[in-house]
C-alpha cells in the first residue's frame, strides 16, 4: 500500500451561479491540468457539496477557513453578489487575505 507525500492543496471555489456555463468547463479543464503534479494533491471545495437540510452558510464558513487558497471566478454576476463580496471575496483578497503559509 503507498501513501500519498504530496502536499494537499484545497481550494475555495467562488463563483456566481449564473455563470455555472462557463465555470464547468472551466473546472473541469483546469483540474485536469493539475492532476498530474508531484508535489502537490490539489482538492476543490464548492457549495455543490452541500447536502440538503445542511447549515448552507455554516458550511461555506467552515470551508472558507479550512482552504488553503481561494479560486475566484470573476465575472460582472459574481462582482454583483452580495454573498460574495460581503462573505467570500474579502477572505481572500486585501489585508487579512489568505494564505497564511
Amino acid at each position: 500500500m503507498t501513501t500519498d507525500k504530496r502536499i494537499e492543496v484545497e481550494f475555495f471555489v467562488s463563483y456566481a451561479h449564473a455563470d455555472d456555463e462557463y465555470s464547468d468547463p472551466f473546472l473541469d479543464g483546469f483540474k485536469e491540468m493539475v492532476a498530474p503534479s508531484k508535489k502537490y494533491r490539489f482538492e476543490f471545495w464548492q457549495d455543490s457539496v452541500i447536502l440538503p437540510g445542511e447549515t448552507w452558510i455554516k458550511e461555506i464558513r467552515n470551508a472558507l477557513g479550512r482552504c488553503s487558497l481561494g479560486l475566484l471566478l470573476v465575472s460582472p454576476a459574481f462582482l454583483a453578489s452580495p454573498f460574495i463580496t460581503e462573505e467570500e471575496l474579502q477572505k481572500f483578497v486585501g489585508e487579512s487575505s489568505k494564505p497564511e503559509f
